[in-house]
């Protein structure tokens, strides 16, 4: 399957964060969390999608990194996730025209 940067949320969830700031959302997205929320497994699956390999010093860096809120190259990651957020990119509906698009595009280039 082909890799999305971010998959759809539920309505309710979307709800829930339609008032929230990207500080808030720093708040529980944080190291904190991803220690203390996440299971081993949760941490190893996501940890995975990250750029840090075995390396424990990297890996440390890394994530300190993504939940700094400082940006990278083209950006905060959390700032992002509020960006596609606050734009409905994270709605079903947004995921299915994004699908579709890429299917047009494949097909055009096929």
């Amino acid at each position: 399957p082909r890799y999305t940067y971010m998959s759809t949320l539920p309505n309710t969830t979307l709800a829930t964060l339609a008032d929230v700031s990207v500080e808030e959302l720093a708040e529980v997205v944080s190291r904190a969390s991803w220690e203390e929320r996440l299971t081993a497994d949760d941490r190893a699956r996501l940890g995975g999608l990250l750029p840090f390999g075995d390396d424990e010093a990297e890996r440390a860096v890394a994530l300190d990194t993504v939940f700094s809120c400082a940006p990278v190259r083209f950006g905060s990651a959390v700032g992002r996730a509020w960006e596609l957020l606050r734009a409905g990119a994270l709605t079903a509906a947004a995921a299915a025209e994004r699908e579709e698009s890429r299917r047009a595009h494949d097909e055009a280039v096929a």
